[in-house]
């Protein structure tokens, strides 16, 4: 799709374009960040396809949840809150195993986390400034680019962490 033909598309056409694809960059932040996919563990391309398609098959499940929440107590899909909803399924997810041979128990526990799942609400931020960063910082050591054993560790980096000693100057 390409915007040449002006009379073509409307600003709302245009605002509406533009919040659909604020909605897929913030699902690829849901599924690298608040999922932990930042860095894929993977060594070969089969394995790497195979780890994120996990990656995408887990969101969906999360997303799932959270429709059937919203369904269930009639709330906003779009105001309800990912990460939130990630962190009540880690929590209750040992309960709802330890239930799985009580059925009614296991259904009674299920509701009141999609219960709790409705109520984390993201609030309305009108005028949001969201500026781009980088989030993961560098760190001080240096980086394993060999094997560990013919690894050397530079003399600038050698120090970092430890204490300097202390000496008594005798011109004072």
């Amino acid at each position: 799709m390409t915007l040449f033909c002006e009379p073509d598309y409307t600003v709302d056409d245009l605002a509406e374009l533009y919040f659909r694809r604020w909605s897929v960059e913030l699902f690829f932040r849901h599924i690298k960040t608040t999922m932990g996919m930042e860095m894929l563990r993977c060594k070969t391309p089969r394995m790497v396809r195979k780890e994120l398609r996990m990656f995408i098959i887990a969101h969906n499940l999360i997303r799932a949840l959270m429709q059937e929440a919203a369904n269930l107590y009639q709330c906003d899909l779009t105001r309800m809150s990912f990460k939130a909803t990630v962190d009540t399924l880690r929590q209750f997810s040992y309960v709802i195993y330890a239930t799985k041979d009580t059925p009614r128990t296991r259904n009674r526990i299920i509701n009141e986390m999609l219960l709790i799942i409705a109520d984390e609400k993201v609030p309305l931020r009108e005028n949001r400034s969201e500026p781009r960063a980088l989030k993961k910082r560098p760190k001080p050591f240096q980086r394993l680019m060999c094997h560990r054993h013919d690894f050397k560790v530079s003399k600038s980096r050698r120090d970092k962490g430890k204490p300097k000693a202390k000496t008594i100057d005798k011109a004072a």
